[in-house]
């Protein structure tokens, strides 16, 4: 199967996030800018970085074999009982819910919510200018949906 931690919905990336950060600790003044800002330096910037310790960790612990539904009920079972990474290392569930609160304080939930949103969007969009491109380039019509 192996879905890459960027392919999965907000709601599971975020959760995979929280158990990571419960293991990592992560500098919660790391600051996700806006995209001007990210894009200068996007795979120096702190928030790339983060996200790229976030990727490592759940490839470590086998998750992109997983499917979402698996990932839910694994982190239901962490939040309830804690957790036990693929290192031997452990965190309770009070661990991982005080770094619920602190990606809400961060900004960090709300920011990936709502670049999850724009991403929709432009995906929205993206599919029909491609095919409108690929019309105009080679007078074929080809539909992105498979219809």
């Amino acid at each position: 199967m192996m879905i890459p931690l960027a392919l999965r919905p907000a709601s599971v990336r975020i959760k995979i996030a929280y158990l990571a950060d419960a293991f990592n600790n992560y500098d919660a003044a790391v600051a996700p800018a806006n995209t001007a800002t990210r894009a200068i330096g996007w795979f120096s910037h702190p928030y790339f970085k983060m996200w790229e310790n976030i990727g490592s960790f759940y490839t470590k612990q086998g998750w992109q074999n997983l499917s979402d539904l698996e990932l839910l009920e694994l982190w239901n079972a962490a939040f309830r009982l804690g957790y036990t990474d693929k290192d031997g290392r452990s965190v309770s569930g009070p661990d991982i819910a005080s770094t619920i609160v602190k990606w809400k304080d961060a900004g960090w939930f709300r920011y990936e919510h709502c670049r999850n949103g724009r991403h929709q969007v432009a995906w929205k969009f993206a599919l029909p200018a491609a095919s409108v491109a690929i019309v105009c380039l080679t007078g074929t019509w080809v539909n992105p949906r498979g219809v």
